[in-house]
């Protein structure tokens, strides 16, 4: 299930991709997060049990913003290296539009 940005969860998962993405995980702090929604710690932690569970959410957020993208292109009735171009266009188009939450999965696996 995409989470929808405008959710308490979402608003948490926008704020802590951006965050991880410009200072790496390791830097920030689940404070850093909440200074930046304009929130405390503890409402980030009402909905994410620590900062790996939300490193974690982050992770699958990515996925499902990527197959949100790609699937439309997948299922539509069109011949084979029309389907392909269209699905890599998509990809690439998800990568850019949801930037940090790609950026914190590649950076943490290095």
């Amino acid at each position: 299930m995409m989470l929808d940005s405008t959710s308490v969860k979402g608003r948490i998962l926008d704020a802590a991709a951006r965050a991880f993405a410009t200072h790496g995980v390791d830097q920030t702090s689940i404070d850093d997060i909440a200074r930046d929604l304009g929130a405390t710690k503890g409402k980030i932690y009402h909905h994410f049990g620590s900062k790996s569970e939300l490193v974690c959410a982050i992770r699958k957020q990515s996925v499902q913003l990527t197959l949100e993208r790609v699937r439309p292109q997948f299922d539509a009735a069109m011949p084979p290296p029309e389907k392909f171009h269209a699905m890599a266009k998509a990809h690439v188009i998800a990568m850019i539009s949801e930037l940090a939450y790609h950026r914190v999965v590649v950076e943490e696996m290095r």
